[in-house]
């Protein structure tokens, strides 16, 4: 019998360095491709702590979700208690919501006054529902105030708007009419910036996504290549919503941490693996983490 000694190297220049911590709260996708898996991995990307709240469990892969199971509200009350006990949260970010979400987080962002980033997911992208009328017009009320930034798609601009001013026409996407929402939506509603991304806006070539941030009186376009016929889409909301949070988190400036995320974002569906699901693949979170 042979026996071999490995001597392993600790490089002896690496000392502890700050991890800033980001909570995560939404829904949990067992194909990773989105929700809490790809939070995770993105705030992990950014060296960053992640801490989670999973308030939703979904029946979801790259062809969509087809069923959803709301975690009971008391243990969503004893899991953001534990989480903000825990201490050393430097940004919130929410996905999917719940009324139990809803009513348990209010209370803690009065309390500590984390920065919040919220994607305001209302329907996931193969059309399943995943926030109902009535509790988008209770977080309108209550919760998105509080927040550094909300990040709605085209779709969810308008649906928060049309609930705002229900006789209002918006129109169709355009770079002009992203502009206009971004900046009524924030001072209808009171938070520091609006980013209403514009995937959905036709005939680009490439996406422009539209900041007004209110505390500066300021609207910032974020121009970036369109990726033609991308397979690995799935999860780009939670990833640049958890981005941004997590260049918050680290101190960046929100504009800095908004234009990082969507480069990030970028790379991601520009790196991804096209094998990985059979419908719409995830992204690749790790690209640029060492590989083994």
């Amino acid at each position: 019998m042979s026996h071999k000694f490995v001597v392993l190297d600790n490089p002896s220049h690496l000392t502890p360095v700050a991890t800033p911590g980001v909570l995560t709260v939404a829904g949990s996708d067992p194909s990773g491709g989105a929700g809490i898996e790809a939070d995770l991995k993105t705030i992990t990307s950014y060296g960053c702590y992640g801490l989670t709240c999973i308030d939703v469990l979904t029946v979801q892969n790259t062809f969509g979700v087809s069923g959803k199971l709301e975690t009971a509200a008391t243990v969503v009350q004893g899991i953001l208690e534990a989480d903000f006990a825990h201490g050393g949260i430097n940004c919130v970010k929410i996905g999917v919501i719940t009324r139990p979400v809803l009513t348990a987080l209010v209370p803690f962002l009065e309390t500590f006054r984390p920065q919040l980033v919220v994607d305001t997911v209302i329907s996931s992208t193969s059309g399943f529902t995943l926030a109902k009328q009535a509790l988008v017009r209770d977080c309108i009320t209550q919760l998105y105030r509080y927040a550094t930034v909300i990040t709605p798609n085209w779709d969810e601009a308008r649906i928060i708007y049309s609930l705002l001013f229900p006789d209002s026409n918006v129109g169709e996407p355009s770079i002009a009419g992203c502009e206009d929402l971004a900046r009524e939506l924030a001072n209808a509603i009171g938070c520091r910036a609006v980013l209403v991304k514009g995937g959905h806006v036709p005939a680009q070539r490439a996406i422009t996504d539209v900041l007004y941030d209110r505390a500066r009186d300021e609207v910032v376009h974020y121009k970036h290549p369109k990726i033609v016929n991308a397979k690995n889409t799935h999860g780009t909301g939670c990833t640049l919503s958890s981005a941004i949070a997590s260049g918050l988190a680290c101190g960046l400036d929100l504009h800095t941490s908004v234009e990082k995320a969507i480069v990030y974002v970028h790379n991601a569906i520009r790196l991804a693996d096209s094998t990985i699901g059979a419908g719409n693949g995830p992204l690749n979170h790790v690209y640029r983490m060492p590989s083994c």
